[in-house]
Parts: C-alpha cells; structure tokens; sequence
C-alpha cells in the first residue's frame, strides 16, 4: 500500500525537524531481545544530538525494515551493528548516515542493488523459512529517495552492509 502511494506521489509525509539519534534508539530497543532470540547479538553505535528534517514515522520504518531484515538473516550467532552518525556532504548541508551491517551464511549472487527490488527474493526458499515478502528494502529505498536521500548496498565476503543518507 505504502509504495502505491509513493507511485502516486502521495506518501503523505509529514516533515519536521527531528532528533534522529533518539527516534533510532526507540526504535532499535525491541530488537535487542529479538536479535538474542534468534541467536544473535545487536550492537549499537549511535551519535548523540543528530537533527534532521524528516517524518518521523518513515524513519521509524526505515529503521525497522532494516533491523527485521537482518534479524532474519544474519548468521547465527553474528552480531548485528548499527550505527548513526552525521556527515556532512558539501557547501555545509549536514545529513545523517544509518547504517546496518551483518554477517550472512552466504551473500546474494549477482548485482546487490537488485535487494531493494520489489519482490525479489534472493533465494526462493527464504521464503518459507524466515517469512517476508521482498518489498521491505523496497519501501527503505523509497522512503531515503522520497526524503532526498539514498539507500545503498554493499557486501564484502560473508558480511552485507546497508547504509541510508537522509
């Protein structure tokens, strides 16, 4: 539903200035205990005092997304890492980075951006074992490009790391 309105142009977003280190702190809390579920480990690493100008309740959601998606599929036994910071990219215009990053059993064969493909799965058989549809990275990348930021990839042997530029 969210990415046919954001086909529409009608996402509905509301935008304010917000403290970003704390909306991902909030966030992230409940996956401790679901990461140590799943026989993994969630580690945080986030800046304190990072503003930006965003929905709050995207943000959430992107956060979510991210963390869901490597709580099903991070090694077990792997830590999974979070973190938050800001950057600053050019003639002073300050954004935050998110990142999450963790350990796989075995990383996508292939173009890595195709992750953020709607309905693509990896694998077909995840499906069936760790539940999910392939649109989650889809509506992450939507969200960074409908705040005017990015959402991006990248694997380097058996760990995948997701990074968002709001």
């Amino acid at each position: 539903m969210f990415l046919a309105r954001m086909d529409e142009g009608s996402a509905g977003f509301t935008m304010a200035s917000i403290d970003l280190s704390e909306a991902v702190n909030k966030t992230a809390a409940p996956f401790k205990s679901v990461a140590v579920s799943g026989g993994k480990r969630l580690s945080t690493s986030i800046a304190t005092g990072v503003r930006t100008h965003a929905d709050a309740a995207a943000v959430a959601q992107v956060v979510e997304l991210l963390l869901d998606n490597a709580t099903r599929y991070a090694s077990e036994g792997s830590v999974i890492e979070l973190s938050l910071c800001a950057v600053s990219h050019g003639k002073g215009k300050g954004a935050a980075e998110l990142v999450v990053s963790n350990a796989v059993d075995e990383l996508p064969e292939g173009d890595l951006d195709r992750l953020f493909d709607r309905f693509y799965r990896a694998d077909a058989s995840r499906s069936s074992k760790t539940g999910g549809s392939g649109v989650g990275l889809s509506v992450v990348r939507a969200i960074a490009e409908a705040h005017g930021g990015a959402a991006t990839v990248s694997g380097h042997g058996n760990q995948i790391t997701f990074t968002v530029c709001l």
